[in-house]
């Protein structure tokens, strides 16, 4: 199964954060996870992939056995490089 995002939406698997490579936001609520579905309004540079930090206000959904957090765009707070 699979989904196809519209508008200003991506979504994102979560991955575990207290890797010393991630970045340490001061709000507990932000995250990371790795971009898997980008909707067809995004505009930015984000890419299927990337690895990046997050804010709270988001939504989840289980694609095929996967739970996937779903947000705009600009809920996005950083991309992790290197």
């Amino acid at each position: 199964m699979s989904i196809k995002l519209r508008g200003k939406y991506v979504g994102i698997v979560s991955v575990k954060t207290n890797d010393k490579s991630f970045l340490a936001l001061p709000d507990d609520s932000n995250t990371a996870g790795t971009i898997l579905y980008i909707g067809d309004e995004v505009k930015s540079d984000l890419k299927i992939g990337q690895v990046v930090h997050f804010g709270n206000q988001k939504s989840t959904i289980k694609v095929g056995g996967k739970e996937i957090t779903l947000m705009e765009d600009s809920n996005i707070v950083a991309i992790v490089e290197g």
